[in-house]
């Protein structure tokens, strides 16, 4: 597209087409024979007009004439040849601009990117066809300036609009300088498109700017999938940034997790390190919290842990920093101590703040708080929460609602207590469980009704280890669950060999023990594929639970315990009468058997207030209709008094002691004629049984 004002007729080398002449040229032979004829046409003319001339000077004329014709002959054909090929050269010159034009329109229309030019005035002269498409041009265009191009508005990237003379054609046009690489804004009038341009300029014959060349690039999908990544990565920054903080922090309190606070130990020991400053961090528990998550509900038990946590915010120092490790327990970083009392003061603000009352919509809550302090010895975070935690359990094991010193003697237990997780580690890695079976007999036949599963665990030096030496390990580690998913697989195993083995005479019923821990929901799961795997009705198995162990459970236990019951198996409160809401539980949960605590079978007939105890055990069991097994019988006497009492059933070492499966068989007879020659013989005549 190009007008009057194209200044291509300035500038040729732009884009013009070259002005092919339109006359026709001669060829040499033609030029030379007119010549010729022009010559001799003279010569004759000049011969008639001397009509005067002789003979001779006609005869001197005419030769003379002939060698004038030739060599303007010569001389024309020469110069008509010359011309001929200058033609030919400029036609074929001319033909080869005009394809080259074409091509190079051919060229500018099909580019992707648009291109304009401007003259000095800065009037559109030309544009290519990607430019009338992304700029919406026409022939109409042709002749004005952008700013003439209403609505045609300039923009940078920050929105601001440019005048016509902050264009950068006109800044090029002015200063002789390109501008290259810039991004502008077009608001036209249907959208707005986003270009990458460069401008050159154009010099005239004079070296002066005569005019503009506009190359520009549509990035508006480009600058907007750019945004939309930026977008996208400052979400993803915020998303990171989001889960760093989760990754480091409580989710209900917003304190420090564990992982957080194991940082801020490191950073603060080798702080202490380099400096030598007292630093100690003091584990904090909640008391029986677990008793307000099952009595008021979980919604209670977070508002509670919430409100506990901001007291101790409230009460720390500058510099010292609280976390939560979950459940109910917390712990705080004391750095720079002035002495080891400031731990131990800090220790009391805290418990005092804890135990101030705490409104909840069902009334006010008063909790008491135990806590560990531990002090920096070896520069080693995990020894300084090791040691913390150490002492908080040594203050609630000492009756709670106190303060404990990590010192000498706990250090002893912590390392006995870590003697004791490796075992039990090595003992499940290395089949060094072991499962012995002590009779339960019927006081009134002597037959053995039941056998109670007890667990031993092979020690460093292949000794068998009671529970007592490995069981709160167990339980605190968690590896009672693994460990008691053995035992009752092994004992359901034992059940049905006895079954096949021994027919009427095999026990009735096998009793295994169990810890809160493993009174989940996935429970029944595990009891109910072991019954299956070795064909053992549920009817004859019976789980025996402490009454801490039914303190400890929780809602999700009560439902295990009552699936479990529904399905047919028996449960047992073990140690009656040595732990807490003994009545209580007996109402609470499905309960079938009472097994007396061997704390009180030891001192029948000698002490009268356990006689008095184990007769009031029974009579409350059987006016619940429920069985009694007596655990520790060691002498005749406290069997034969047990079946005057109306115990049903007994067990202890006097019948049998823990053995083997395979030795069990050998112990009947000896308990059944032992059992029988005792409950027979009368009491002497000394022994007198308050009450009767």
């Amino acid at each position: 597209m190009t007008t009057d004002l194209d200044p291509r007729t300035r500038h040729p080398a732009l884009s013009g087409r070259p002005q092919v002449p339109r006359w026709w040229v001669p060829a040499p032979a033609f030029v030379t024979a007119a010549n010729v004829a022009a010559v001799l046409a003279i010569t004759v003319v000049l011969v008639a007009w001397r009509p005067d001339l002789s003979e001779g000077d006609v005869a001197l004329v005419v030769p003379y004439g002939l060698v004038a014709a030739g060599l303007v002959a010569l001389v024309t054909w020469r110069v008509a040849s010359r011309q001929e090929a200058l033609q030919r050269a400029t036609a074929k010159a001319m033909a080869l601009a005009l394809e080259r034009e074409e091509r190079l329109d051919l060229i500018v229309s099909s580019l992707h990117d648009g291109l304009i030019f401007q003259d000095r005035h800065l009037r559109l002269c030309e544009f290519n066809e990607a430019a009338a498409r992304m700029l919406g041009l026409t022939e109409l265009a042709i002749g004005k300036r952008p700013d003439e191009l209403a609505p045609w508005v300039p923009v940078l990237e920050d929105g601001t609009e440019l005048t016509f003379d902050e264009h950068p054609a006109a800044v090029t046009l002015r200063t002789g300088q390109p501008a290259l690489g810039m991004i502008l804004g077009v608001r036209l009038p249907a959208r707005a498109i986003w270009v990458r341009l460069n401008t050159v300029p154009v010099f005239d014959e004079t070296g002066e700017p005569d005019g503009v060349i506009t190359t520009f690039h549509d990035i508006t999908e480009e600058r907007s999938t750019r945004e939309t990544l930026a977008s996208t990565e400052a979400a993803a920054t915020v998303a990171a940034e989001a889960l760093s903080w989760q990754a480091l922090h409580d989710p209900l309190t917003e304190l420090p997790n564990r992982a957080h606070f194991v940082e801020r130990v490191t950073a603060a020991l080798d702080h202490a390190r380099h400096s030598g400053a007292t630093t100690a961090v003091l584990s904090l528990g909640l008391d029986r919290f677990k008793q307000i998550n099952d009595t008021m509900g979980h919604e209670a038990g977070d508002h509670v842990l919430l409100e506990v946590a901001q007291r101790l915010r409230g009460v720390l120092r500058a510099g010292d920093v609280v976390a939560r490790l979950g459940g109910d327990e917390f712990i705080v970083l004391a750095e720079v101590l002035a002495d080891r009392s400031e731990a131990t003061f800090l220790a009391e603000r805290l418990r005092d703040v804890v135990s101030a009352p705490i409104w909840l919509p069902q009334g006010n809550l008063t909790l008491t708080a135990s806590v560990g302090i531990a002090f920096d010895v070896d520069h080693r975070p995990s020894t300084l929460l090791r040691d913390a935690d150490t002492a908080l359990h040594k203050a609630k094991e000492h009756g709670r609602d106190r303060s404990e010193i990590f010192d000498d003697s706990l250090r002893a237990e912590a390392i006995r207590r870590a003697a004791a997780e490796q075992i039990l580690r090595s003992a499940l890695d290395e089949d060094g469980l072991r499962v012995l079976y002590q009779p339960i007999v019927d006081l009134a036949t002597g037959r053995v009704v039941e056998v109670e599963a007890l667990l031993r665990i092979v020690g460093p030096h292949r000794e068998l280890l009671t529970p007592a030496s490995f069981i709160t390990i167990a339980e605190e580690t968690g590896l009672i669950v693994p460990i008691g998913a053995g035992v009752l697989d092994d004992a359901c195993a034992q059940m049905r060999r006895w079954q096949d083995e021994l027919g009427d005479q095999a026990p009735g019923r096998v009793s295994v023990n169990l810890a809160a821990r493993q009174l989940t929901r996935l429970f029944p799961a595990v009891v109910e594929a072991s019954l299956e795997r070795h064909g053992i009705r549920p009817e004859a198995l019976t789980f025996e639970l402490t009454e801490t162990a039914l303190i400890e459970a929780g809602r999700d236990a009560l439902s295990t315990i009552e699936h479990l019951h529904d399905l047919g198996v028996r449960f047992a409160i073990d140690d009656f009468g040595t732990g807490y809401s003994s009545l209580a539980y007996l109402k609470r949960f499905p309960v079938d058997i009472v097994k007396i605590d061997r704390t009180f079978t030891k001192g029948l007939g000698t002490q009268q207030d356990d006689t008095e105890i184990v007769r009031a055990v029974l009579a409350l069991a059987h006016s619940l209709g429920l069985t009694c097994v007596a655990e520790g019988v060691e002498t005749a006497e406290q069997l034969q008094l047990l079946h005057e009492l109306g115990c049903e059933h007994a067990q202890g070492y006097l019948l049998s002691r823990p053995v083997a499966a395979p030795d069990l068989p050998k112990t009947f007879a000896g308990i059944v004629a032992a059992t029988r020659s005792v409950v027979r013989r009368r009491p002497e005549r000394s022994f007198r049984v308050v009450g009767d």
